[in-house]
């Protein structure tokens, strides 16, 4: 058996900083430069959701913005589940 991951995003890719800021407008959001600044492994997440079209016949039911906003009500009702405050990798 074949397990397959996928990181589905409607629409074209999107950098994170932009990303954030859509975020800022629900709640805050706080940059850690030792994790994000310069010398980051990390320059750009893409999601892409073309392999979700193609195999699964799968379209976006809400937008990124929607879906965000969504996100942020739903971890603000269910802080009890995150490690708040810990640092975790």
């Amino acid at each position: 058996m074949r397990i397959v991951s996928w990181n589905i995003r409607a629409g074209a890719g999107q950098r994170v900083e932009p990303m954030a800021a859509q975020l800022g407008r629900w709640a805050p959001v706080e940059r850690d430069e030792e994790r994000t600044g310069p010398g980051s492994e990390i320059e750009r997440l893409v999601a892409d959701a073309s392999a979700a079209r193609s195999l699964l016949d799968w379209e976006p039911q809400v937008s990124l913005d929607d879906g965000l906003r969504a996100t942020v009500g739903w971890i603000a009702e269910n802080l009890d589940r995150y490690g708040v405050g810990a640092y975790t990798i």
